[in-house]
């Protein structure tokens, strides 16, 4: 469709919108997570299978063949889905039977309670940790620990020291100084206040990060000024005077070095005074 401006005479074409337009671009294919005996990798094993087992186009026989190739070969999960038949009604037997083995809630609310021990351990052993590496893990396992219940209004007394003691000595003091630890009210304000000071903390070498990077630089090494000679104490060791020196190439020491008569020095050294 085209329109014409009667003051400045430009025509324009308008393209009509269209909601049921055609994509022209092709999306990349997705690769299953294959499921194992890490407890760590049933909750995005579910969420990927899950489309498939709630696809009713799909019959109930391809659903256990794809369940059967989304474990891995050797794996227990792989044994306890192969001990069924392969037919659409042990399909759903199958499923259940995966769910009861892995997918106790209690078990894997250990399983995340134990990988925040884990931090407590590395930290406690003085093994230095990164800002970024800890408030990844932390917010993962805080997010895994809520999808099973154990969310912040109810274990906050519990989460909170234990989030606490994943910090070395010095973010600690940082942490108490700061005004969000103190107007913290509860446990559950105080664990929200300290994540957020653990991810300002976070944002803050990010951006220390790009800025020595957009210079071509890293942490710790000095811009290089080309008209500043670096001083080397090795090659001007030689050429600095000492004590001995001034002494030396002092005219009253030079005098008395050609005495050798002692009371003559001492009566000598007292006339003129010298001062070393």
């Amino acid at each position: 469709m085209q329109t014409q401006n009667q003051n400045q005479g430009v025509i324009s074409q308008q393209i009509p919108e269209t909601s049921n337009a055609k994509k022209k671009f092709t999306l990349p294919k997705l690769q299953f997570r294959q499921f194992g005996d890490d407890l760590k990798d049933w909750l995005p094993f579910c969420s990927q299978f899950e489309h498939i087992d709630k696809d009713n186009d799909i019959a109930p026989e391809k659903k256990f063949q794809y369940l059967v190739k989304t474990t891995v070969v050797g794996s227990r999960a792989r044994e306890v889905v192969k001990s069924f038949s392969p037919t659409g009604e042990n399909y759903a037997k199958a499923a259940d039977s995966l769910k009861a083995c892995f997918g106790i809630e209690d078990l894997l609310v250990e399983v995340y309670v134990r990988e925040l021990l884990k931090l407590i351990i590395s930290v406690q052993s003085n093994q230095k940790l990164a800002p970024t590496f800890l408030y990844d893990k932390l917010e993962s396992y805080l997010r895994a620990l809520e999808t099973f219940g154990v969310t912040t209004d109810k274990c906050a007394s519990i989460l909170h020291p234990m989030v606490e003691s994943c910090f070395d000595e010095e973010f600690l003091k940082a942490w108490k100084r700061s005004s969000t630890s103190s107007s913290a009210n509860g446990s559950k304000e105080r664990l929200a206040n300290l994540m957020l000071f653990l991810k300002d903390k976070v944002e803050g070498e990010e951006r220390i990060s790009m800025a020595m990077s957009g210079f071509g630089l890293t942490k710790g090494e000095d811009v290089k000024m080309p008209w500043k000679k670096k001083y080397n104490l090795e090659t001007q060791r030689g050429k600095i005077p000492i004590a001995s020196m001034l002494l030396v190439t002092h005219p009253c020491y030079t005098y008395l070095g050609s005495t050798r008569n002692k009371e003559t020095k001492m009566h000598i050294l007292r006339r003129q005074a010298c001062q070393f």
